[in-house]
């Protein structure tokens, strides 16, 4: 009788490893999917900013700066009507 006991004990923990193996085994594999995903979600996204950014539709540009303000033109000082400076022959 105990030989039988030794032997359900030994199957129990071959099962068990079994099952954490098989367990081991799909985690791996779910994460290596879900990387693959996130990694074409985020290459996706990137494109699409990459292309917003060519097309101009950046919500990052900065605004278009304001027109300066017109200067003020001071009248001269002197208002005589200009000479030539050598006489014409």
């Amino acid at each position: 009788m105990t030989a039988c006991k030794e032997d359900k004990s030994k199957e129990n923990a071959f099962v068990e490893r079994e099952v954490a193996r098989k367990v081991a085994e799909y985690r791996q594999q779910r994460e290596a999917e879900c990387r693959a995903q996130a990694l074409e979600r985020a290459n996706i996204l990137a494109d699409s900013i990459i292309f917003a950014e060519a097309k101009g539709d950046s919500f990052n540009m900065m605004p278009r700066p304001l027109r300066p303000t017109r200067p003020i033109i001071k009248s001269p000082l002197d208002s005589t009507e200009v000479q030539p400076l050598l006489p014409k022959n």
